[in-house]
């Protein structure tokens, strides 16, 4: 039965403008970024064998993550979502399809409602967690290249990332720091160079990102508890708060290496869990006899829950692609290789994230 109803109240007004916003922001954001992309030596003309492969993997993973033709990802998540509000709801539906949009999105909170999908079993969470973890770790790199290349607006990368997927914002920031070199000691400020390197990164970068792995430990067991969107908004705010806050101090680079290996460690520790937990969903009984088969049985669940839902295929395709470009990266430059972030993070999260699914994929198939 339909209501003939045309009036818009404020909770409906309310939730279209909010929805607006956010894709209003995500253009505001990706013309900022597109904007701040510098030129060549000239001053004229892009480097494009530096733009093409970046640009390349930022609308892969941009396409992947948001539509694809047989899973349509983060699209259909919402025409998921709003098929399932009008599917559950006992009020009569409006005539109007602007109405009945605004009462879907006044009624539904669709952040918490897809990171509910995709963290609340052991097998969606081995995926969703990784992203949590990497993103934690980009976080320093971000930071660090950020000052020593004066790259403006860090923070509209991970907001970008938040927003629209990791990938996405990681081969953009790529993209500005093969194209920004380190900033000459001329550059810098008079005396300077003859002052002593500091001896590690700031404070509140290194107390944020290892709250923010706290928080990614916690979600688990707080699924089923009020407390999950808090612990979830939490973990965003944490790892915006250092790219928010102006810097201070000067662009010498720091050295992180300290809070890079533990970053690594408790990221490698984190994902023991989280495999663990699978192992055991699948096979509690399981030990050292049956333990190939019942990692073969968690490659191929892995596999097939990344499909299950548009929610969980966008999380766990923006995995694969972060992971990828990654990779990628850590292979592009001498300085990529060399990078506290390439060689202590790879063994710690990339090889879970992109050689499982891989693994996965490959097992399925026989």
């Amino acid at each position: 039965m339909a209501d003939t109803s045309v009036a818009i109240n404020r909770d409906q007004l309310l939730a279209l403008s909010v929805f607006i916003a956010y894709f209003t922001a995500i253009i505001a954001l990706f013309t900022t970024i597109l904007r701040k992309i510098p030129l060549g030596p000239s001053g004229k003309h892009l480097q494009w064998k530096v733009v093409t492969p970046y640009g390349v993997l930022a609308l892969a993973s941009l396409a992947y993550t948001w539509y694809r033709e047989q899973y349509k990802d983060m699209l259909a998540y919402m025409a998921w979502s709003f098929h399932n509000y009008e599917t559950r709801t006992t009020s009569p539906l409006a005539s109007s399809i602007l109405l009945r949009v605004g009462n879907w999105l006044s009624e539904t909170a669709l952040f918490e409602e897809a990171w509910h999908l995709v963290c609340d079993d052991p097998v969606k969470w081995w995926w969703s967690e990784q992203i949590c973890v990497f993103t934690a770790v980009w976080t320093v790199y971000v930071f660090e290249q950020a000052r020593i290349r004066r790259i403006k607006h860090a923070w509209a990368f991970m907001l970008l990332g938040f927003m629209v997927s990791m990938a996405v914002a990681m081969n953009l920031f790529y993209l500005h720091v093969s194209l920004l070199p380190p900033l000459p000691k001329t550059d810098r400020k008079k005396g300077e160079e003859r002052r002593k390197p500091d001896n590690g990164p700031p404070k509140l970068l290194s107390a944020c990102v290892l709250a923010s792995l706290i928080t990614v430990i916690a979600m688990p067991s707080l699924i089923t508890t009020p407390y999950f969107l808090h612990n979830l908004l939490l973990m965003h705010i944490l790892l915006l708060v250092p790219l928010l806050l102006p810097s201070r101090d000067d662009h010498r680079p720091r050295d992180t290496s300290m809070l890079y290996a533990i970053l690594a460690l408790m990221a490698f520790a984190i994902r023991i869990r989280s495999t663990k937990a699978v192992f055991d969903l699948l096979n509690p009984s399981y030990n050292l006899t049956s333990l190939p088969t019942v990692s073969s049985e968690a490659l191929g669940a892995t596999w097939t829950i990344l499909h299950w839902h548009p929610a969980q295929a966008s999380i766990g395709w923006d995995v694969i692609w972060f992971t990828a470009s990654f990779f990628i990266w850590r292979g592009s430059t001498e300085e990529a290789q060399n990078s506290y972030f390439a060689e202590e993070v790879t063994s710690a999260i990339a090889l879970v994230g992109f050689g499982g699914p891989v693994m996965a994929g490959l097992l399925s198939k026989q």
